[in-house]
């Protein structure tokens, strides 16, 4: 049996590196299993390690254990395969209420563009009180519609940490509204939350300018062939490197195409939906 069957016997999901003998996945050691496909190991020489924390695995038996496999020959009992584990799901905070009906979050989501109808269909919450104080509470659902997790958002603009993530959260391994998209190929791929309420239903959030192997598999999932880029203007004129990793990334699996912002207009939210269309439909294909 190959170490590649034993993977996906066990359900660990792995990509072949075109012209070599290495298989690449996420690290359970430092990221979960649900970032970059940081994890690497040669089939040929039996060794392998990972580029993020980097710990070094010289024996097939190492690597393996490192998921909880005692070796290439162990095979999984069939009931535990028909085993449906509940998924994670963050408690949302207990001093939750709806925003519409607290005039403090309604007048800074009005001022983000938002309706009271805006508020419902996204199901916004908001915390006058507790850890999460003075903060709209943002759910987060997977590509089937199914609630998660959440990120918090100050409402008040001089705290220093404008978005407060729980711990577990792994909005690494989600997109925000991607199950709103139905019934096309393409999507808009913009930074935060509210750029994707804005662009909807066309806008999706990465939550930064990164995008992790783990997005990309449900972008697959969800049928996407074309990815439109439409990151803050910041993320090309200082930061292009992590830019242009992110559109290597993903122009392996898509058609990608990259939209920059000029400096005057820094987010999507800054320019009516028409010039932004505008904009997306003059995009040009990266190679």
């Amino acid at each position: 049996m190959s170490i590649a069957t034993t993977l996906r016997q066990h359900h660990i999901d792995f990509i072949r590196v075109s012209g070599a003998p290495v298989v690449r996945m996420g690290c359970p050691q430092c990221c979960g299993g649900e970032g970059d496909i940081t994890l690497w190991f040669n089939i040929i020489k039996h060794n392998g390690g990972c580029f993020r924390c980097g710990t070094e695995y010289k024996t097939e038996k190492e690597f393996l254990k490192l998921f909880s496999i005692k070796s290439i020959n162990e095979k999984i009992q069939f009931e535990e395969t028909i085993i449906k584990k509940k998924p994670l799901m963050t408690p949302l905070p207990e001093e939750a209420m709806v925003a519409y009906k607290n005039e403090e979050a309604t007048k800074y989501l009005q001022s983000r563009g938002l309706y009271i109808s805006d508020i419902k269909k996204f199901a916004i919450l908001y915390c006058p009180t507790g850890y999460y104080e003075k903060r709209v509470i943002i759910p987060i659902f997977n590509r089937m519609g199914e609630y998660r997790t959440f990120i918090a958002r100050s409402i008040d603009p001089n705290v220093e940490k404008r978005y407060l993530f729980p711990k577990g959260g792994a909005v690494s391994s989600l997109l925000y509204n991607l199950h709103f998209v139905k019934n096309v190929s393409e999507v808009w791929l913009v930074e935060g939350p509210f750029d994707a309420i804005y662009c909807f239903p066309n806008g999706v959030a990465t939550f930064g300018k990164h995008v992790s192997y783990r997005q990309i598999q449900l972008l697959q999932r969800h049928g996407i062939k074309s990815c439109y880029v439409c990151f803050d203007w910041d993320s090309w004129a200082v930061t292009p490197k992590l830019l242009d990793r992110t559109v290597q990334q993903l122009k392996k699996y898509f058609y990608t195409y990259v939209v920059k912002l000029p400096k005057e207009k820094t987010d999507p939210t800054n320019y009516p939906l028409q010039e932004l269309k505008k904009l997306i439909n003059n995009a040009r294909i990266t190679f």
